[in-house]
């Protein structure tokens, strides 16, 4: 929350309104984006309903991140883009066709909704 406060202070707040922001997306790659899950898991999803995640896919686990975070699946407004490669050699270990891959789209918005995309680029 207060991440959230600053980062709004800093942009949306000018007098002379060069840099209004009306929508924030939170975006991380690899570890990167394990920890934009957790913080909007924990924090940041109140105020922030878009998640980009590329070069991701599996979702944070209490070994990863101490005490694990919730699922992002019931979110009320969330939208997710999730982005790979299938060259990613840790997408071939935990990607499309694996457990660990069932089980993170299992917590994040269901895509039949159109509110979670996952594009997988064949040879990135």
């Amino acid at each position: 929350d207060k991440i959230m406060r600053m980062m709004y202070d800093a942009l949306c707040s000018s007098s002379s309104g060069a840099w209004q922001v009306d929508e924030w997306a939170l975006c991380g790659h690899s570890w990167g984006g394990s920890i934009a899950i957790v913080a909007m898991a924990k924090e940041m999803s109140s105020t922030m309903k878009k998640l980009v995640l590329w070069g991701v896919s599996s979702y944070p686990s209490e070994v990863s991140h101490s005490g694990g975070c919730d699922s992002l699946r019931d979110v009320k407004g969330m939208n997710v883009l999730v982005l790979c490669g299938s060259n990613d050699s840790y997408v071939k270990l935990n990607g499309p066709g694996t457990e660990k891959h069932e089980e993170f789209l299992a917590k994040l918005p269901p895509m039949k909704e159109e509110k979670m995309n996952f594009v997988c680029d064949d040879g990135s």
